[in-house]
């Protein structure tokens, strides 16, 4: 499977280094989710991908957490899997993704210069938005993301 290599990944002490290495694999994961994806989310696609979905949350946890070092290309990648993630999972996701962190960098992110970050920004936002349930739409927390 082309997500293996990810499982024995090691952060290296040089900053611009994992940057680099974490903008290539989120960007790799787009590609592969998409690639499986095809014309939809099979139950076979979806399993396939549920395996490595905590450590994929875990990278994009690492751009939340860095944002404002990160560059735009690894927001928009980041931003990308959420929204993929949301839509192939629904609420089984809303666990892992409704972070104050992922929120934060979201939000950041739709307000960037960068077309494509701020789309795919804006996207998995209201991707986000769609796992929440009807009643809890009212909150002024939910209001406030």
């Amino acid at each position: 499977m082309s997500f293996e290599c990810l499982r024995s990944i090691a952060v290296p002490q040089d900053h611009d280094v994992w940057l680099d290495i974490l903008d290539a694999i989120l960007d790799a994961c787009v590609g592969i989710i998409n690639g499986l994806k095809g014309d939809g989310f099979t139950e076979t696609t979806k399993s396939v991908i549920r395996a490595y979905v905590h450590f994929i949350i875990g990278l994009i946890a690492h751009v939340a957490n860095d944002a404002s070092s990160v560059p735009d290309g690894t927001i928009s990648s980041s931003a990308a899997i959420i929204g993929e993630f949301c839509q192939m999972f629904k609420s089984d996701i809303a666990t892992l993704v409704e972070r104050d962190d992922f929120y934060a960098f979201l939000n950041k992110g739709k307000r960037s210069t960068n077309a494509k970050t701020k789309g795919f920004c804006n996207w998995a936002l209201k991707e986000m938005k769609k796992l929440k349930p009807a009643s809890s739409l009212g909150r002024n927390a939910a209001a406030t993301r």
